[in-house]
This record gives structure tokens, C-alpha cells and sequence, in this order.
């Protein structure tokens, strides 16, 4: 699924003119003008799990997520699409006109490109089509073929003229109506709510693409919001996230793309969040699961201490019980 993260910010520009017959001599354009989106930026070539920034601080994250799209808007409010963008080469262009906004987000498709259509009113967002551009040679033609639209909204149409390195290719044209208007969420903690619920028989899904990623700069980030959501949702009979949370740190460090350090901290992490749930639900079997390999979690533990134990309050004393009661020697 690739999750698109939208956060757009909006700039007014105002400016004062210098006579009133420039003022009148420019009405007639002005009301032409009046329905026209103006492209604000366009920002190419990126790789999953990047984040764009364009200029007026509007911002746009992609991040692969079995089949389906997330978009966040600000801070507030987020959408879920059923499309999926399936490119590693992606470019966003975006249009504006006041508080209303056209997003085009541009994939590669074999020999040609598709563009994902998103229009934005303030309070919602409508996912209106798709269109494509053909390029014979994609690999040769996109490099050199630059292309720009002119987006025009009349009533509740939009209509996009697509030119390829200023010549007229096409025009296509799509309705802005309620069955195309996004599910909302007015909170992230919404958000993943819904996530869980909707992946509980998929855990992996959420584990392995979701919890743990990688920010702007390439550093781990860690969803907090989903380890929390399984520390309070999980019991006997509720326990499939709490098992592929287990699963995800048994794997090969290398073949998750995680340095030692950043291992380190996931796995402290894990723990902070499994021990406790573990104690509580499967005390009867807790020498068993721990019998293996614990040497897997606790190995890591002296970054952990290096570390201060990440700020998270309870884990050096689920460390020291796990020691204790068990009678661990290799800490």
C-alpha cells in the first residue's frame, strides 16, 4: 500500500496596483482568470519512504503499503484512498486557486505515464480520476519530454490540457461529486484506529511497513501511536499484532535495511511494549516463549543502556524483572 501524507500550507500573496486604469484595463482578465489553477511547484524523483518539501512549506510523503493510499492533509485531517500508485519514480505537481487546490501526482506505467487527479476544497478531498501520457520509449522520452497542464475548474468539472514540451496533447475532463470524496479522519489517533481494525487478520501489513520507517533525513522513526494501540487492544484472544511484532525482530537485521543501532532501538522498543502483555496474558507459557532465544531482545541491551533506554520508563525495570525471574546471566 503507499501511503500519501499531504501536508499543505497556504501562502496569500496580495499585491496593490500602481493606477486605476491598470486596475480597470486588467478586470476583463481577471474574470477570465477566475476559474484558472496556477501551478505553485513540481518536485520530481524520489524514493519510498521520502518526504518532499516544496517552497511554500506544502509537503507531500509517499510510502509503499500493500494497496491501497493514505493522504494527510495538515496536521488534521486524513483521507484513504483505495488507488494505488504503483512507481518508484514519482513526480507531484501542484495547483492552486485561493483555498482550493488541484494535486496531480505522476507515476511511471511501462510506456506511459498516469496521473492520479486530487481536488482539495478546504474540508475534503475528492480523488477524481486518472489519465495517462503516452511516451514510446519512457525511459528516453520522460527524461526529455517536459510536461506541464493547464487546469481550468468550471462549476463541478475540472478540465486539464496536457502538453508535452509545449505543444497541446490532450484535454480530459473529470466531475467533482460525492462518490468521489475521500473517508475522513479528523485525528491520526482516528486514523489508526481504523488501520488496526481494518489489518487485524493482516498484522504484518502494519508491522512490517508501518511501525517502523524512515523519516525525511533517513533516520528511524517509530510509530508510538501503534505500539500504543497494541499495548491497550491486545489479550488472549486479541494477540495478532502482538505476535508479528515479535516476529518482525527475529528477522535478519541486513535484510530489513537497519543498522546495528537502529535495531537495537526497535528491539527495545518491542520489548517495552510485548513484556508486560506477555506476563499478563501468557504467564503459563512465558518459559516457553522466552526459552528459545531471548538473546534476540536482550542482546541488544547494551545500547539500550547506552542509550538511557530511550526515554521509555518502563523498560530497564522490565529488564531487571526478566533477570531476576529467569535468572539471566548473559545481560
Amino acid at each position: 500500500m503507499k501511503n500519501i501524507l499531504i501536508i499543505l500550507s497556504i501562502l496569500f500573496l496580495s499585491c496593490k496596483g500602481t493606477s486605476q486604469k491598470k486596475l480597470e484595463s486588467n478586470t476583463t482578465e481577471k474574470k477570465e482568470d477566475k476559474n484558472i489553477f496556477k501551478r505553485v511547484e513540481t518536485i520530481n524523483s524520489f524514493q519510498d519512504n521520502s518526504l518532499f518539501t516544496f517552497s511554500d512549506t506544502s509537503s507531500l510523503f509517499i510510502e509503499q503499503f500493500d494497496s491501497n493510499q493514505y493522504i494527510k492533509l495538515s496536521n488534521k485531517m486524513i483521507f484513504l484512498s483505495n488507488s494505488f500508485l504503483e512507481s518508484a519514480n514519482t513526480i507531484c505537481y501542484l495547483y492552486k486557486n485561493n483555498d482550493e487546490k488541484i494535486l496531480i501526482v505522476e507515476g511511471n506505467d511501462y510506456y506511459a505515464g498516469i496521473f492520479y487527479v486530487y481536488y482539495f476544497d478546504k474540508e475534503n478531498l475528492y480523488e477524481i480520476g486518472t489519465f495517462y501520457v503516452d511516451y514510446p520509449n519512457i525511459e528516453v522520452d520522460r527524461k526529455s519530454e517536459e510536461v506541464d497542464f493547464k487546469v481550468e475548474k468550471q462549476s463541478n468539472k475540472i478540465f486539464i490540457r496536457v502538453l508535452k514540451n509545449n505543444r497541446f496533447q490532450k484535454e480530459e475532463s473529470f466531475i467533482i461529486s460525492d462518490k468521489e470524496k475521500l473517508k475522513k479522519f479528523e485525528s491520526e489517533k482516528e486514523f489508526i484506529n481504523y488501520l488496526m481494525q481494518e489489518n487485524v487478520l493482516t498484522p504484518e501489513n502494519i508491522i512490517n511497513h508501518l511501525t517502523f520507517t524512515k523519516d525525511k533525513n533517513d533516520s528511524l522513526k517509530i510509530n508510538t501511536e501503534i505500539l500504543d494501540y497494541i499495548s491497550k487492544n491486545t489479550n488472549r484472544e486479541n494477540s495478532t499484532y502482538l505476535f508479528a511484532l515479535e516476529n518482525y525482530v527475529q528477522k535478519n537485521r541486513e535484510d530489513l535495511g537497519w543498522s546495528h543501532e537502529e535495531f537495537a532501538k526497535i528491539k527495545g522498543f518491542v520489548f517495552n511494549t510485548t513484556y508486560l502483555l506477555r506476563k499478563k496474558y501468557w504467564n503459563d507459557k512465558f518459559d516457553e516463549w522466552y526459552g528459545e532465544k531471548p538473546e534476540k531482545l536482550l542482546g541488544s541491551g547494551s545500547y539500550w543502556q547506552e542509550n538511557n533506554y530511550y526515554g521509555l520508563p518502563k523498560l530497564e525495570e522490565y529488564v531487571r524483572d526478566f533477570i531476576i525471574t529467569h535468572h539471566w546471566t548473559q545481560y
